[in-house]
């Protein structure tokens, strides 16, 4: 009986081992700047494969970038969010922020905003936190660039 007991209790403790502990993994996503867009002029922006979408003018530019909501990694999910460029000109400096557009009303509101003021490869990290607040609006990534700076993508993830 005692063995029994035990040889039950094994196969029940090993059963438990081999199927209880799951297999957690963070859903992510990376879009290319093709995802993005020059907000005032679509002429006035092009895509370079070193530069990425680059501003072609003579001033600082703003560019919105559409988030792909799903149910893989809905927004409401993200918390780690880092917008990639570069800065091409020694002044100014390049800005960007995580937006919603409320489905209901002609408004819109951003996170905390971050810039970079160095003339090289950048990764800004964004504060996705109205992205999580507001779960029934449109998120996206609004970043001004100064003349010469490009946006490669950006990455999100759990």
């Amino acid at each position: 009986m005692t063995k029994r007991l035990i040889g039950v209790l094994m196969v029940g403790v090993v059963s438990g081992l081999a199927v209880s502990p799951a297999t957690v993994i963070a859903a992510w996503q990376r879009q290319h700047a093709s995802s993005c867009y020059m907000q005032n002029s679509l002429n006035a922006a092009y895509y370079n494969e070193n530069s990425g979408l680059v501003n072609n003018t003579a001033y600082p530019q703003t560019f919105i970038c559409a988030y792909t909501d799903n149910s893989v990694l809905p927004r409401t999910n993200v918390w780690t969010l880092n917008l990639h460029g570069q800065k091409n000109t020694p002044s100014g400096q390049d800005s960007a922020w995580a937006c919603v557009k409320y489905w209901s009303s002609y408004s819109w509101v951003c996170g905390i905003g971050t810039t970079v003021t160095a003339n090289t490869p950048w990764t800004m990290p964004l504060f996705a936190d109205y992205w999580r607040a507001n779960p029934g609006d449109f998120a996206y990534i609004k970043a001004t660039l100064q003349p010469g700076s490009g946006i490669f993508g950006f990455y999100a993830a759990e």
